[in-house]
């Protein structure tokens, strides 16, 4: 007589997937689990520690941190740190310019805009302009969805002149600074970043940590310590990162609410861990 497993409380609604890392020269399998609300406070208050210790050892303008960034400052020429800056400011004020803009135009007016939008999305029950536009040849479009397209196209255009000009004037702005007051700025904007970046990086290896399991045993955790994270190949490490990435988006399918923290942020670490930064980061983890 087959005999049936008990279940305990602590497996409902548990999240897993079993996971294989295969090299070329052999497969190693592990489960994956999604974090549970323990294990989620415990990879925060880590990453949280992580980029306070960055921003600790990165305040020593003497030190290898804050070198490492001023050197890659000092490299550019004043056109390039105008640029640099510029971009930074006007990326923080693009939505506001575009709501300027709107609000000031035609657009606005008896909600001409988003009738537009909606007339070339579409919805459930009937599909939008932008299909019959796509299947159409040039010079014999529907009428209709070339007329919608070329409003939009218009739209766009139109945004675009008045957001390069309310950054010509950062851009001008920016110029008139010397040359050291730039190199501050940038500087401190690229400490600001590398803080993000390490955060996030000390989350993920804390997912991989946490959230990893042995294969025939889906409750024995697979690293004893989370140390022996950083001893994995860079390759190794992206594919479980990569894993229990996906782990989270399925988890939140069919929700209607956005993807989670974890989900959304998920290719900005796997980028850098491809590449050189990856390592001047993984210096300021513990």
């Amino acid at each position: 007589m087959a005999v049936t497993k008990t279940r305990k409380l602590t497996d409902l609604f548990r999240v897993g997937t079993e996971f294989t890392v295969d090299d070329g020269n052999g497969a190693v399998e592990v489960y994956l689990a999604k974090l549970n609300p323990v294990q989620s406070e415990t990879a925060i208050r880590k990453a949280n520690a992580t980029r306070a210790k960055f921003l600790s050892t990165v305040r020593d303008k003497e030190g290898e941190d804050y070198l490492s960034i001023a050197n890659e400052v000092y490299d550019l020429d004043k056109e390039s740190l105008v640029l640099y800056a510029a971009s930074e400011s006007a990326a923080k004020k693009v939505d506001a310019w575009q709501s300027e803009f709107i609000a000031d135009s035609e657009w606005l007016k008896d909600d001409y805009l988003q009738g537009l939008f909606d007339l070339w999305n579409g919805d459930e029950n009937e599909p939008g302009l932008e299909k019959i536009f796509n299947e159409g040849e040039e010079g014999n479009r529907d009428p209709e969805a070339q007329r919608v397209f070329d409003e939009v196209e218009r739209y766009e255009n139109e945004v675009a002149t008045f957001i390069d000009k309310e950054r010509s004037h950062i851009e001008e702005e920016m110029n008139s600074l010397s040359l050291d007051q730039l190199r501050d700025l940038i500087t401190e904007t690229m400490i600001r970043v590398q803080a993000d970046m390490t955060w996030m990086i000390e989350y993920r290896k804390c997912e991989v940590w946490l959230g990893t399991y042995t294969a025939t045993q889906p409750r024995k955790p697979y690293f004893a310590t989370r140390g022996e994270v950083d001893e994995l190949e860079a390759e190794t490490l992206t594919r479980l990162i990569s894993g229990m990435g996906m782990l989270n988006v399925e988890v939140d399918e069919g929700k209607d609410l956005p993807l989670t923290e974890d989900s959304s942020l998920l290719s900005e670490p796997l980028k850098i861990l491809e590449t050189e930064e990856f390592s001047v980061l993984e210096e300021s983890t513990p």
